[in-house]
């Protein structure tokens, strides 16, 4: 019998496994547009189209997050977490049998609530679970597991692509696997105990503090406006400049994600050294960086290394939403706290296409990801000199250790 509990072994991989599926989401199928896109070519409005399948769970997690959120705090996180779970196995799995874009639409519809309610319910027993030094230490461990799952799943998922379009939508039948470990390996904590043990500073009859979140909301928007560019542009434009094969997506899109696991599993360490307007700042730096790196770029090579400088701005910002949220919400509101990043994160998920697509139509594949490499040194000078002067930018002081 597993005994479940904070400090558990099998507790922790468990909220770790689940939080790979949802950058797992995204990336299994992306090495695979290239070869969508060429069985659906006699659709009108196919390039589009194809994106949307990409993203359009963002969408629909978009919708569906505030409701999840208001669920976890009235009526607890664990047994969503089992659902959207088993929804998100039978779901993502499903495109394997669809062969027409609305089917694929649909089901990818349907794994968007799904990952709403995986990424709020897991997210949130983490943040009941674990308190300062430690929440903070296994935050930055959620998010190099993501994105770990997401090196692991666009690799297979570029490899399967090469055989058909249709093989990387059965990698998504793991999460199933997870299920039984869900249900045994974790618990509901006591209500009572996380209203009393409330790490953020809540003043008497205050509601949700959404006028200190607002800001956390914008740049996790912009950031993964941003972040989406490089999983739906950059397949095209390596197969334009490189002549590069899905499985050479998948190694370039999962070789940049690598990088950002390092920094997401220092962010302890990090954090209690450097404000949180600081690590934004140095993150849409690294975003810039390497961005314009890959637009100037002339192979292979250079692309990578570009994904590459991304992908450690990648891995500063993942869990700095987490905890920058979690410091200035009361522990009452942190499902719908939670509910409305995911919100804000996967709304950028979805208008990216919408944004990028005509960009890169306008000035090029290349000049593209070159503009908005410009553009995120921009923002990231701008949190670093408001940090400094607008109050309403600045954090808690940098974390102590305890």
């Amino acid at each position: 019998m597993i005994q479940s509990g904070p400090d558990n072994r099998i507790t922790k991989i468990t909220l770790l496994a689940v939080s790979t599926l949802t950058v797992m989401a995204v990336a299994t199928i992306a090495p695979a547009l290239p070869a969508m896109r060429a069985a659906f070519a006699e659709v009108p409005n196919v390039d589009l189209i194809v994106r949307l399948v990409l993203t359009i769970p963002g969408l629909f997690i978009v919708m569906g997050a505030p409701a999840a959120g208001v669920i976890v705090d009235k009526y607890g996180r664990k047994r969503l977490l089992v659902v959207s779970t088993v929804l998100y196995g039978v779901a993502g799995s499903s495109g394997f049998v669809f062969d027409s874009l609305t089917g694929l639409l649909i089901g990818r519809a349907l794994l968007g609530i799904a990952v709403a309610g995986i990424m709020i319910s897991v997210t949130t027993l983490i943040a009941d679970y674990y308190q300062g030094q430690a929440r903070a230490k296994f935050m930055g461990m959620q998010a190099a597991f993501m994105n770990l799952g997401g090196v692991v799943f666009t690799a297979a998922g570029g490899f399967l692509a090469d055989v058909t379009w249709q093989t990387p939508f059965l990698i998504y039948l793991i999460a199933l696997v997870m299920v039984p470990f869900a249900m045994v390996a974790l618990f509901e904590p006591k209500r009572q105990a996380v209203a009393q043990d409330d790490g953020a500073t809540d003043q008497a009859g205050s509601g949700f503090p959404f006028n200190r979140l607002v800001i956390v909301y914008i740049t996790a928007f912009i950031m993964m406006t941003v972040f989406m560019m490089m999983a739906i542009q950059l397949p095209f434009l390596l197969e334009v400049v490189a002549g590069a094969s899905a499985t050479q997506s998948g190694l370039a899109l999962s070789g940049g994600i690598v990088f950002s696991i390092p920094p997401s599993l220092l962010y302890a360490r990090i954090r209690t050294h450097l404000e949180i307007p600081t690590i934004v700042a140095i993150g849409f730096g690294l975003f810039g960086v390497g961005y314009a790196v890959i637009g100037f770029a002339d192979g292979f090579g250079q692309m990578f290394a570009g994904a590459a400088v991304a992908g450690i701005g990648l891995g500063l910002l993942m869990p700095t939403f987490n905890i920058w949220l979690a410091e200035r919400t009361p522990a009452r509101y942190l499902g719908r706290a939670f509910g409305l990043l995911t919100t804000f994160i996967f709304f950028g998920q979805f208008v990216s296409p919408f944004v990028t697509q005509p960009l890169s139509q306008q000035v090029g594949l290349g000049m593209s990801f070159t503009v908005v490499g410009v553009a995120m040194l921009a923002i990231g000078m701008g949190y670093f000199i408001g940090g400094r002067f607008i109050p309403a930018m600045r954090s808690t002081a940098p974390m102590q250790q305890r």
